[in-house]
């Protein structure tokens, strides 16, 4: 027990410690910690005991011998901590600390001779610091130290703040500024990049690019749109777009960087570079809106958007890339394109580029469909249905109108594709373990059935939402237009679309014609999960119940049609709509409560439709003896299926019917009628009778021969 204690201790921590990245091991060692603190805290002394010693002599010093001073002291500290770094390398801190303190001086004696009296004019002191940052970059490959890197990156800022300053105070030098600023961070950046390759000599080197990403992201964020649309529009907009797309070439290559050196975190970092985009495209296509440019010029910015994002999400398939950094970028681009796609929408509200977004949208989560991922076919179908939420008819021209149209359909096709591929991609990816494997395939089947449940509703109502805009004033367009909802449908539901296996591809492929949830393939009910068959499934219930009442809003419809023909197709498309409800159910139809409700569902269906067609009243004789024959069908077909309940029902249908003919109808009626409703209802419960007398003598046989049976009933 003794020597457990301490085992187990250690066990412990170095479990705790394999969980920490390694570099982050490195960075949190004491001897690490304590000399880059203390080299931080000496520059900032140094720093400060320069600027005390300024201070008490300044006023006495001339401006020129301040500047140069200065000047003459960052270039000998930088050289001088160069040529220790390279010389004595245990001593590296130390010369970081001496290059580090001279790169800041650098850019303070630079700022310096811009702010006493002008000394030098913003542009050359621009280049001047633009040069001063590469020189460090220069120095801290030589003397393989990132924190000579760290504080280019910070007199980038500084430059870029510098910048800022002079746009205020001179809008009209912003395009020509912030060029300058665009092309310093591109050859920040580019520098960078051939500086990281050089991972085997300094590990550190991976970091590179991510210090000129953050100039590039700080010149993205400042950036003086307005001034510099109102000197040139066509510039302005480039310069923004091309910082876009400098900083997300940089976050594709960092990320790279950092992964091959085993920081796992990176390929995340694509949801801030996201963030930034949007918003900044965000806000130039606001700032050309309020200036009243032409439309023409915030949809071309609008489609170079989404061309940059395609773009982006198709730099990280190739194989040579990472598997897990592909992974983790993947869920990014298709988290990230929803918003940036709607918000584009929502400035420019223009719906004929809707179909441009639907387009972009299988590019940018293509890399997700080949990680085998769930969500890319719910997205899709989703895109499919955001026309919903626009304003149909009037709102928009015919031609927006089918383009909406069109993108709808597309979707749908988008669906389908993102489906196969991703089959394909989970069929040749590494099975996953025994335990995550069927959860993985039921989360896959279940988003495949959400998507189908989108497309279907994107047919049946979105589609006929967005053609009202197109019908216009005939009534007979009208007509046909509300029998789409129904007839999509019964297609559907023909098709298999409510069935255990059923799947966009499969369905509109027609694999799963006929099938029906839970049910075999000859049409008997299968049992649930826990082997019982108490009755229909929740989800049969709830989609008969949903089709039934698209069939009494169809027969609403029907009801309004101005042509004769119309209506009885209308009436038609209705009780075919409610023949799918009671097909959905009919597996259980010796149930009780299921042979009940289809019975009074399929009544009420039947009569309404008579109403309908016939334009009868109905309280008339004509409803009374429809209701009695009905009872009387309900009666046969019980006897012949052996229903009770069905049975019931029937009779008390013939009852309530005969008691309206001898006491309501019959009074309201001359005689003749009298004579012949009275003779007819006769005659029918004269042969039900009949079938009960015939149905008492079997049960007495029946009796007759299981005396036991009939005592226990």
């Amino acid at each position: 027990m003794q020597g457990s204690g301490p085992a187990g201790t250690g066990q412990a921590r170095s479990a705790g410690t394999e969980q920490i990245p390694g570099w982050a091991q490195r960075a949190m060692r004491e001897g690490n910690l304590g000399r880059y603190l203390l080299s931080g805290a000496a520059a900032v002394l140094v720093l400060s005991a320069g600027v005390s010693l300024l201070a008490l002599v300044w006023d006495s010093i001339p401006d020129p011998v301040k500047i140069l001073g200065l000047a003459l002291i960052a270039v000998t500290m930088t050289a001088a901590g160069a040529q220790l770094g390279i010389s004595r390398p245990r001593y590296r801190v130390a010369a970081a600390t001496i290059t580090g303190t001279g790169g800041g001086l650098g850019f303070v004696s630079i700022v310096g001779a811009v702010l006493l009296n002008g000394m030098l004019s913003p542009e050359p002191a621009l280049v001047l610091m633009a040069c001063w940052g590469l020189v460090l970059l220069a120095v801290s490959h030589m003397t393989r130290v990132l924190f000579t890197a760290v504080v280019s990156t910070l007199g980038a800022l500084v430059t870029i703040g510098f910048a800022v300053s002079h746009v205020v105070r001179q809008p009209q030098a912003a395009l020509i500024t912030w060029l300058m600023i665009s092309i310093y961070v591109t050859v920040l950046a580019l520098t960078c990049v051939v500086l990281s390759r050089n991972t085997e000599r300094m590990r550190l080197a991976a970091w590179y690019p991510v210090t000129s990403m953050v100039a590039t992201a700080t010149a993205l964020i400042a950036a003086p749109i307005q001034p510099m649309l109102r000197t040139s529009v066509a510039s302005g907009t480039g310069i923004v777009l091309t910082l876009c797309l400098l900083l997300v070439c940089q976050t594709l290559h960092a990320s790279t960087q950092l992964w091959s050196i085993g920081v796992e975190t990176s390929g995340w970092d694509w949801g801030p570079t996201a963030v930034i985009l949007m918003l900044r495209i965000g806000n130039l296509m606001t700032e050309q809106m309020s200036l009243r440019l032409g439309h023409t010029v915030i949809v071309i910015t609008f489609l170079l958007e989404l061309l940059l994002l395609a773009l982006a999400a198709l730099a990280t398939l190739p194989i040579h890339c990472p598997a897990g950094w592909r992974r983790a970028m993947a869920i990014g681009h298709e988290v990230a394109f929803f918003p940036l796609a709607l918000i584009g929408m929502a400035i420019i509200d223009d719906p004929r580029v809707y179909l441009f977004v639907i387009v972009a949208a299988m590019p940018c989560l293509l890399p997700a469909i080949l990680n085998a991922r769930v969500e890319p076919a719910p997205i899709l179908a989703l895109l499919g249905t955001v026309p919903i939420l626009m304003a149909p008819g009037a709102a928009h021209s015919r031609g927006d109108t089918w383009s909406l149209i069109v993108s709808v359909v597309i979707s749908a096709l988008m669906v389908i594709m993102a489906e196969g591929l991703g089959d394909r991609a989970a069929c040749s990816s590494p099975v996953p373990a025994s335990h995550s494997a069927p959860s993985h395939v039921q989360t896959r089947v279940l988003a495949l059935r959400a998507a189908l449940a989108v497309v279907a509703f994107n047919i049946a109502v979105v589609i006929p939402f967005l053609g009202s805009g197109l019908v216009g004033d005939s009534q007979s367009a009208w007509a046909a237009l509300r029998a789409v909802p129904g007839l999509a449908t019964i297609t559907f539901i023909a098709l298999g679309a409510f069935s255990s296996g059923a799947t966009p591809k499969r369905v509109l492929s027609g694999q799963c014609r006929g099938s029906r949830y839970r049910v075999g393939p000859r049409g008997e009910a299968l049992p649930g999960p826990a082997g019982n068959q108490a009755g229909a499934p929740a989800p049969s219930w709830i989609l008969s119940a949903m089709v039934a009442v698209l069939a009494m809003v169809t027969l609403s419809w029907a009801e309004d049609a101005s042509s004769s023909i119309w209506m009885l197709l209308l009436v038609a498309v209705a009780l075919g709509v409610g023949a799918c409800a009671t097909w959905l159910l009919l597996p259980w139809r010796r149930c009780a409560e299921v042979c009940l409700s289809l019975a009074i569902g399929n009544s009420l269906l039947m009569w309404l439709s008579v109403i309908v067609a016939t334009e009868v009243d109905p309280g008339s004789v004509l409803m009374s003896v429809l209701v009695l024959l009905t009872g009387g069908a309900c009666i046969v077909l019980g006897f012949r299926a052996r229903l009770t309940i069905l049975r019931h029902y029937g009779l008390t249908l013939v009852l309530l019917s005969v008691l309206k003919l001898a006491v309501m109808d019959v009074a309201a009626q001359n005689s003749i009628i009298r004579v012949i409703s009275l003779a007819a209802a006769g005659v029918v419960c004269f042969v039900l009778s009949l079938l009960y007398n015939r149905y008492a003598q079997e049960q007495r046989h029946e009796n007759d021969q299981n005396p036991v049976d009939s005592r226990n009933i």
